[in-house]
């Protein structure tokens, strides 16, 4: 793996120099500010300096490949405890959520008549095909002969496999004596900046806990100024960040914060430079959780591309569902719940701050995966 070093002015210049040689796959490993030399060794000016590659790099420090064992792990142990009856895990290397089980034999004439229903339910619902035809055959396989004759008694079965296979976490565990740092990241579109004033106003209004915001918000229009009206009206302090350099000093700002929310960038998927910048900026705020940010009704390809992408280069610790008023599918969302070990944290339900939002709970998520089946 060939690194190259691009130095420049400033991030922009640099970012956009690398992308252009690079390619919107390009990784950056490190990043540095460094004093250029001058006239006569005065008047010297700064400029940062950036190493990035073609390839991806190992990061231990990110958890990349710690995420990536961690969430297809969870995907077969979870699978082989609870849907037992097929036994089907997936080989080593699959770079699917689950591998689809061989059911041409089926459970008899009933089920493979409603089978084909079940399984465009599941992908209605936003689970990734091969999901969709997992689920399918575990809830057929062993199901009695009145279970496998009616619909309405299979998709019973269905939801009480979501019951298990659905993990909720919610709440932000805080301590007095030194700030816990809470990380969103997540694609562009899904809601973060709101979500994270959201869960600002919730602790600081209502559970009068210290709460500070640091926005690195700072390449979409609008953005900043959007959390900077946000923090003013909740009355919590500020912190933007631009860089690496000013990302180090988060905690020593915001040293008497109970909570530290940190509002990130949203970044698509399919570029890997800029998860990997977001990735370093936020390795140098050193958060104690990153949770992954998803807007409800994504279908499975783009789940899958979200799980490549963040799951690759932070080690998310648990999933917000933003945006569930629109689109009240979240299978894609529950796929990726499981792929990355990661429970369910908050749902968001619309814009109103601090109202639009509630702690994520079992019989609601098993409700709305169900509602598909209907």
């Amino acid at each position: 793996m060939e690194k190259l070093t691009y130095t420049g002015p400033d991030i922009r210049r640099v970012l956009a120099r690398i992308k252009s040689e690079l390619g919107e796959n390009a990784v950056i490993h490190a990043t540095r500010w460094v004093k250029q030399p001058g006239l006569l060794g005065m008047f010297g000016r700064e400029s940062v300096e950036i190493v990035a590659s073609r390839d991806v790099p190992d990061l231990p420090a990110l958890n990349r490949e710690r995420s990536r064992q961690a969430g297809r792990g969870l995907v077969e142990r979870r699978y082989r405890d609870v849907l037992a009856s097929s036994n089907a895990a997936a080989p080593p290397g699959e770079n699917r959520f689950l591998r689809p089980r061989d059911t041409t034999g089926g459970s008899g004439p009933s089920a493979g008549a409603l089978r084909p229903r079940l399984v465009a339910g599941l992908i209605r619902q936003g689970f990734p095909d091969v999901d969709a035809s997992r689920l399918a055959d575990a809830c057929i396989a062993n199901a009695s002969s009145a279970d496998v004759s009616s619909f309405d008694r299979l998709a019973s079965r269905l939801t009480g496999l979501f019951s298990k296979l659905v993990v909720c976490r919610s709440g932000l565990l805080c301590d007095s004596y030194s700030p816990r740092v809470f990380a969103l990241v997540g694609p562009t579109g899904c809601g973060k900046t709101t979500t994270v004033a959201k869960l600002a106003a919730v602790h600081a209004i209502r559970r009068r806990r210290k709460v500070g915001i640091v926005s690195i918000d700072n390449y979409r229009v609008g953005g900043s100024e959007q959390i900077r009206r946000y923090a003013e009206i909740i009355g919590v302090p500020l912190c933007r960040v631009s860089d690496v350099r000013e990302a180090a000093t988060v905690r020593t700002i915001m040293a008497d914060r109970e909570i530290i929310l940190v509002d990130t960038t949203g970044r698509s998927p399919g570029d890997q430079l800029a998860v990997s910048e977001m990735a370093l900026m936020l390795r140098e705020i050193a958060p104690d959780e990153v949770l992954l940010a998803v807007e409800a009704g994504i279908v499975g390809e783009r789940a899958e591309r979200i799980r490549m992408s963040f799951g690759r280069y932070f080690n998310i610790a648990r999933v917000i569902v933003t945006k569930v008023d629109e689109i009240p599918y979240v299978g894609a969302a529950a796929a990726l719940s499981i792929a990355l070990s990661a429970p369910f944290a908050y749902i968001t339900t619309g814009q109103e701050v601090p109202d639009d939002i509630r702690s994520a709970g079992k019989d609601a998520l098993v409700r709305l995966l169900s509602a598909a089946l209907a």
